[in-house]
């Protein structure tokens, strides 16, 4: 893929309302987790990072009246819309599509509903829903860049939108053995969130928070699903898209996917191993869900946005490697940098 410029973020979690607020809580190690009025088979309070519900703006009544909504569905247009508006804020949107990563078997009407809510004129038309996990939003990416490197669009928004917020949902996580649970060593805290980027052909100079040098994705094979052992592969194929057609220094920071299951650490030992010129040494690594908890299909955008503003801010060296894996076949990276430097050179302090 060719590079491309972030010119905007916009996020909402357990930790903030919007995307810089978010990156700064990430950043000080603040975390989102609380009580939850939902209960454990043992009838204990989950541990969650959520969005208290007084922060979630009312839909509109077009949108509330959409046939079919769930309540998880209208949880994730209320976490979607502020932080599509964010991302968009100060530019004229028409025209311009959206590419939103959302969990494995969401329809795809909740893109249009999402536009709908946040009152922005986007181009639906041209706009997909990505229903792929965690790596939708790196996935996303990687098709947002291919339609940059044509004539039109100028500018395309990449999201993700996700809500663990959901009583059959983690009734089934729960039973799989997936929820950490007190004095647990394996498990996930579920988490919600939203977070969207505005991304422009690499010529927007100094008006871009931070660069996209390159994008990957991947499948792997041996998923959680699968009954077959996860061999890295597609997470290797996903870091090895990140070679661009400019030689870039070896990443001495990974903001990384992984949600507390061991099963994400097995995987990212192999790929770092198998992949290990990629990154530098010594290798500093963010996990950003020790705050965020596990917020599934919004992740990928979510370190993304982490990344565009560490890199702005220069509290992170670049360039910094993003990566996510999803529950199924889907993995994505990602190699972020200063967009007022060289690729040879793209290192903060």
């Amino acid at each position: 893929m060719g590079r491309c410029d972030i010119l905007g973020v916009g996020a909402v979690s357990a930790v903030g309302l919007d995307a810089w607020s978010t990156a700064a809580a990430v950043r000080a190690g603040v975390a989102g987790f609380r009580e939850s009025e939902l209960f454990t088979r043992h009838i204990e309070p989950l541990v969650m990072a959520t969005v208290p519900d007084e922060h979630l703006e009312p839909l509109r009544p077009d949108v509330a009246a959409a046939p079919g909504l769930t309540p998880r569905a209208c949880r994730m247009i209320q976490l979607a819309a502020p932080a599509l508006r964010e991302a968009a804020a100060g530019r004229a949107m028409a025209g311009v599509p959206l590419l939103l990563g959302l969990p494995e078997g969401t329809p795809a009407d909740l893109l249009e509903l999402i536009c709908l809510q946040a009152g922005v004129p986007l181009d639906v038309r041209r706009s997909a829903a990505l229903p792929h996990g965690r790596a939708a939003g790196l996935v996303a990416l990687g098709r947002a860049a291919e339609l940059l490197g044509g004539r039109t669009p100028e500018m395309v928004l990449v999201g993700g939108v996700d809500t663990y917020y959901d009583g059959a949902l983690l009734a089934e996580l729960e039973a799989e053995g997936r929820v950490l649970v007190p004095d647990g060593m394996d498990g996930f805290i579920p988490g919600e969130g939203a977070a969207f980027l505005l991304l422009a052909r690499s010529a927007a100079g100094d008006q871009a928070l931070a660069s996209v040098l390159g994008a990957g994705t991947g499948e792997e094979r041996g998923h959680l699903y699968s009954g077959t052992a996860c061999t890295g592969e597609g997470l290797c194929a996903a870091l090895d898209g990140l070679a661009g057609s400019e030689p870039v220094p070896a990443s001495p920071t990974v903001l990384a996917g992984l949600n507390g299951e061991n099963v994400g650490s097995r995987e990212w030992g192999i790929a770092a191993i198998r992949r290990r010129a990629l990154f530098g040494e010594p290798l500093r690594m963010e996990h950003p869900a020790d705050c965020l908890g596990d917020i599934g299909a919004a992740l990928g955008a979510m370190l993304l946005v982490i990344a565009a503003i560490a890199t702005r801010k220069r509290y992170l060296a670049t360039p910094i490697v993003v990566w996510a894996s999803s529950d199924r076949e889907a993995r994505g990276a990602a190699l972020v940098a200063s967009p007022m430097a060289p690729p040879s050179a793209a290192r903060g302090a």
